[in-house]
């Protein structure tokens, strides 16, 4: 936005724009030619061992006479889902604001301290009335957590447009409903003039990925309902450090197949319906030899605006020094993500702030010469991964137990849970 920033901004601009470079790429995750990281024969091997997984309780449950699965969760994660829909579709059209201020710069209707405020005022509301919403109405766990995300993702990709690089051929006749329309669509967070696209939908990709991403959740749902919420009930007869061995595998294995239901299959769906032909989404996460790796691997959305909006930015605009944005990144993350999971479960616990910073001291064991680039690292990740998610969910589900056992029984108010 040229008409808002001088020329010195401009040339800061131009640095940031080498962080992302959208292209034609693939998902790494794709049985098509070209370099592979997953065999063939390693995604036979998982899908035979998901079968033989739940093999024995659904054998059990129909020995029993009971079904081989218990929809009623399923029936309460999707309550008011309808309402949940139109929230997300309403949080949607309010973002359409902020092309309308782009719009008035362009045409230099507004100053830019009038533009600055306008766009602060709009992201306020963005964010208090989702916030509002999702404490009003009765959802989910699921269902507050699905409008908190949506509406963190919409703060992004706003925030991203609205400070955008400006040099570019398309600039100003890029600014328009179509095109900005199809960025709040496109599975990406960082804004650019023009995005890489494909020639044409292939149905049939549209069709596999529907398929594998409603298989992949329903695996994932079935491992909640078989070995994660007996355990999470079970911690007033056990002890703590015993349920963490318990559900380390469930709940690492739970987030492996949302991730592959959601970062793989979910958003090559999306992609392919709207030809976005950038499917670059995550890195080899899986092969990362320290916490630092993982984190800059498994999201590859979140990574460029985190580098580009906070990392770049702070180092540029606000003059702090390289540890200095380091450490305001993962703050900002953690918070995030605190609040994300603060608002799905209405409770205030920084299990996953204090999980996300302590990871910090982690990271700089895995920098000793002797483990940084060795096999030892990716394993500290992948035991970090699995006891501390396992901690976390455990610290949760003990809190919001606790929580529902006393509002059941009357011993607090509901307004003070």
């Amino acid at each position: 936005m040229e008409s808002k920033t001088t020329n010195n901004k401009s040339k800061q601009k131009t640095t940031r724009r080498h962080t992302h470079s959208p292209q034609n790429r693939n998902s790494l995750i794709e049985n098509e030619p070209g370099p592979k990281t997953l065999s063939v024969g390693l995604e036979n091997l998982a899908i035979v061992i998901v079968i033989l997984l739940f093999a024995e309780k659904i054998v059990s449950n129909f020995e029993k006479g009971e079904p081989f699965v218990d929809w009623s969760l399923f029936l309460y994660l999707t309550g008011n889902l309808h309402i949940v829909l139109v929230i997300s579709f309403l949080m949607i059209c309010w973002c359409s604001n902020i092309l309308l201020l782009e719009i008035l710069i362009v045409k230099k209707y507004i100053s830019n301290t009038i533009a600055y405020i306008l766009y602060s005022i709009s992201q306020f509301i963005l964010f208090i009335v989702p916030t509002y919403l999702a404490l009003k109405f009765d959802f989910s766990i699921m269902g507050r957590g699905a409008i908190t995300m949506q509406m963190a993702v919409l703060l992004m990709k706003t925030h991203s447009f609205f400070f955008k690089e400006t040099k570019g051929k398309k600039y100003p006749s890029n600014i328009n409903l179509k095109d900005f329309g199809l960025y709040l669509v496109y599975p990406t967070l960082v804004y650019e003039l023009e995005f890489p696209r494909t020639e044409k939908r292939d149905w049939m990709k549209i069709l596999k990925y529907s398929f594998l991403m409603s298989g992949s959740l329903f695996v994932a749902y079935l491992n909640i309902n078989y070995f994660m919420v007996p355990g999470f009930k079970e911690t007033w007869e056990k002890n703590f450090g015993r349920l963490v061995l318990k559900l380390a595998v469930p709940t690492v294995f739970a987030w492996l197949t949302m991730f592959y239901g959601v970062f793989h299959c979910f958003l090559n769906l999306i992609a392919e319906i709207f030809m976005f032909a950038d499917r670059k989404f995550y890195d080899d996460w899986w092969n990362a030899l320290s916490f630092d790796q993982f984190w800059n691997k498994w999201n590859s959305l979140v990574y460029e605006w985190f580098l580009r909006h906070i990392y770049i930015d702070s180092m540029v605009d606000m003059k702090v020094p390289k540890a200095g944005a380091t450490v305001l990144v993962f703050l900002v993350s953690a918070l995030w993500h605190e609040y994300i999971i603060s608002m799905s479960f209405l409770l205030i616990r920084p299990y996953m702030f204090a999980s996300m910073l302590g990871q910090f001291s982690v990271i700089y064991v895995t920098r000793i010469p002797s483990i940084r680039n060795s096999r030892f690292g990716n394993l500290i990740m992948w035991f970090g991964l699995s006891a501390g998610q396992a901690v976390v969910y455990l610290g949760y589900s003990m809190s919001y137990f606790a929580k529902i056992t006393a509002q059941n029984s009357n011993q607090i108010p509901k307004s003070e849970l």
